[in-house]
């Protein structure tokens, strides 16, 4: 349970065994690292928390009671795409059937976002892209990932997960990157 005053994250993962989801709970794992901070897990695929995820499902659940850095660590169609419902006409005939559609995003305005691009995946429309670019980080674990996103116009951050030797140093440059003003 997080303490008062804690560092909240919100993670929009893929949470499955795919490889964007073994990288995911990589960087989660390296979150997780970070002192004083609450964890919440928000999965991104349709079954929810699967294999090797389902030891964290209990941070599907975890409460977010103050200010949260919004990280997103999943495929590029889960970062933004277009939805459209159809509305059933009203019971008594005093409306049609009507369809409504517009572009949706994990991006969250007001708070801090981060996206952690999954290694080797790149974005397939122009839509994806131009939400990434709203991102006031996004994190590269390689250099060639990081040199596309620069081909596109962005900043990124190289920066492998921290695990193994250094990983102290990698966790503390990951708590620089979610929370820059936080000492």
């Amino acid at each position: 349970m997080p303490s008062p005053g804690s560092l909240f994250i919100r993670y929009w993962a893929q949470t499955d065994n795919s490889m964007i989801g073994l990288a995911a709970r990589r960087w989660l794992e390296a979150m997780v690292a970070i002192p004083n901070n609450g964890i919440r897990v928000l999965p991104t695929n349709q079954q929810g928390f699967m294999g090797d995820w389902t030891a964290h499902i209990g941070l599907g659940m975890v409460a977010i009671d103050g200010p949260y850095v919004n990280v997103v660590c999943c495929p590029p169609q889960r970062w933004a795409w277009h939805l459209s419902i159809r509305i059933p006409p009203s019971r008594d005939g005093s409306r049609p059937a009507e369809t409504t559609s517009g572009d949706v995003e994990i991006y969250t305005a007001g708070h801090r976002n981060i996206l952690i691009v999954p290694p080797g995946v790149y974005p397939a429309s122009k839509l994806e892209v131009f939400s990434a670019m709203k991102y006031q980080a996004l994190v590269c674990g390689s250099e060639a990932d990081a040199q596309w996103w620069r081909g596109v116009g962005a900043k990124p951050i190289t920066m492998a997960i921290p695990q193994g030797p250094g990983r102290a140093d990698g966790v503390a440059l990951l708590r620089k990157i979610l929370f820059p003003g936080d000492s």
